[in-house]
C-alpha cells in the first residue's frame, strides 16, 4: 500500500467516524524499514495528525529479551495511556522514554488529533490491533530493512542489536551461521561429544550419555533462550552447506558480577585449524559489548591447551590469573592449572582485530562442564 492509498483511506475513515475520536493509524515494520518516515508522510499530508513513536515505550533493560511481544516495549502504558484514551475519546497524555537514563518523561498532552499515526516495530501486534481503525505494512525485505538500520545507527549504542532484531534469531560471519538451539538438535550434540578427540579437555575423552543431553543439558541451553537473545548457547553451522559444526556461548558464571560473560565453544574435529574458533567467538564478544552492557568477557582453559589459548588471543583477550580448578575428571597437564583470558569493553572498542587469517591448530573449546550452571 503506497501512501497515496493510505490517506485516501484514512479520509475516508475521518469522515464517517465522530468528530471527537480520532482516526488511529498504525505503521508498522521489521526495524529499518521507514516507519518513521513513511509516518511523517502522512502527518504532512492529514491535517490535525500526530505521530506517537513505539520507541518512547521501549524498555531499555530489555532490549535483548527474544521477541518484541515479551517485553521489549511497555505494551501496558501504550494501552494506557494512548490506545484506549484514544478510542474513548479522553484526552490524552503519555510520557515518553528518556533515553540517556531509561526514566520517563513528565505526561505530553496529545491536543485533540483527527488522526492519531503510531508508528515502530509491532505497533499493532496481539491485543492491539483491535484499537486500530487502519493498518498499515511497510513491505521492506529482512535483510534491507537491517542493512538500513545498520546504517543509521552507525557505531551507536544500538548498533549491536540490529543482529538482534532479526525474526530469524541468526547471527552470521563469513563462514558460519549462529542460531539458537532447538529440542531437534540432540542427534547433533550427541555426536559431537562422541569423538573422543573433541572431548579430550573436557573429560579425558569419555563421551556425554546421549540421556545426559536430551533429558538435562540441552534442556537447560533451552531455558537461557527464554530469557536473552545473547546469553546462552548457539549452534554453529556451516554458512555455505548449513552442516552442524559445533557450538559457541556466552553465559554468567556463579559468583561473577551481573555484567560479566564467560565465553565457549566446541568444534567438531573435522573443522579444526580454519579459524572457526576465532571467528565465531568475535562475533559473540562483539554482541556481549554492543547489545547486552556486558563489561567484561573472560574465557578459560588448560594451561596445557595451547591451542585454546591462541584463539583467545586472536580474540584479543589477555591472561589474567593462573589457578587451580576441581574438575571431575583427571586430564594430562591438570598439574599446570587452568588459565582465565578476559577481554575488557574498553579494550575491545581500540584492539579488537580484524578477522585473523586462518592458522593451523585453532582451538577446540575452553575447558568446562558440558552443561550450565545450576542457578540458571
Amino acid at each position: 500500500m503506497d501512501v497515496t492509498a493510505v490517506i485516501d483511506a484514512a479520509t475516508r475513515l475521518r469522515t464517517a467516524k465522530a468528530p471527537s475520536l480520532p482516526v488511529i493509524i498504525g505503521v508498522e515494520g521489521f526495524g529499518g524499514s521507514g516507519e518513521t518516515t513513511f509516518a511523517a508522510r502522512l502527518a504532512a499530508a492529514l491535517p490535525g495528525s500526530y505521530v506517537v513513536h513505539l520507541d518512547d515505550f521501549l524498555v531499555k533493560e530489555r532490549l535483548t529479551q527474544r521477541s518484541w511481544l515479551a517485553g521489549m516495549f511497555d505494551r501496558r502504558r501504550l494501552l494506557d495511556q494512548v490506545l484506549v484514551s484514544a478510542t474513548a475519546g479522553h484526552p490524552i497524555a503519555y510520557q515518553r522514554l528518556l533515553w540517556d537514563d531509561g526514566a520517563l518523561s513528565e505526561p505530553v498532552p496529545i491536543p485533540s488529533p483527527r488522526y492519531l499515526i503510531v508508528e515502530g516495530i509491532a505497533t499493532y501486534a496481539g491485543e492491539l490491533e483491535q484499537y486500530y481503525d487502519l493498518r498499515v505494512w511497510i513491505d521492506v525485505p529482512l535483510d534491507v530493512a537491517s542493512g538500513r538500520g545498520r546504517a543509521h545507527d552507525g557505531l551507536n549504542e544500538n548498533a549491536g542489536l540490529w543482529v538482534l532484531w532479526r525474526a530469524d534469531d541468526i547471527v552470521e560471519t563469513a563462514r558460519l551461521t549462529l542460531r539458537r538451539f532447538t529440542a531437534d538438535d540432540v542427534d547433533d550434540l550427541v555426536a559431537l561429544d562422541s569423538d573422543p578427540e573433541v572431548m579430550f579437555f573436557v573429560t579425558g575423552g569419555l563421551p556425554t550419555p546421549r540421556a545426559e543431553i536430551e533429558d538435562v543439558i540441552l534442556p537447560c541451553w533451552l531455558e537461557y533462550q527464554e530469557t536473552s537473545r545473547v546469553v546462552g548457547f548457539w549452534a554453529a553451522l556451516d554458512a555455505a552447506s548449513g552442516e552442524f559444526l559445533g557450538w559457541f556461548h556466552l553465559r554468567p558464571r556463579d559468583g561473577a558480577p551481573p555484567d560479566e560473560l564467560e565465553l565457549g565453544y566446541r568444534l567438531r574435529r573435522a573443522v579444526w585449524g580454519r579459524g572457526l574458533a576465532t571467528e565465531g567467538s568475535r562475533a559473540l564478544i562483539g554482541l556481549a559489548f554492543t547489545a547486552t552492557g556486558a563489561s567484561r568477557v573472560v574465557a578459560e582453559t588448560m594451561v596445557a591447551h595451547a591451542a585454546s589459548r591462541r584463539v583467545m588471543e586472536k580474540c584479543g583477550m589477555t591472561p589474567v590469573r593462573v589457578f587451580q580448578a576441581d574438575w571431575p575428571y583427571r586430564i594430562p597437564g591438570d598439574e599446570l592449572g587452568d588459565v582465565e583470558y578476559s577481554l575488557r569493553r574498553e579494550d575491545w572498542v581500540s584492539t579488537v582485530p580484524p578477522d585473523a587469517p586462518r592458522e593451523s591448530g585453532e582451538a577446540v573449546e575452553s575447558r568446562g562442564h558440558p552443561s550450565p550452571p545450576a542457578s540458571v
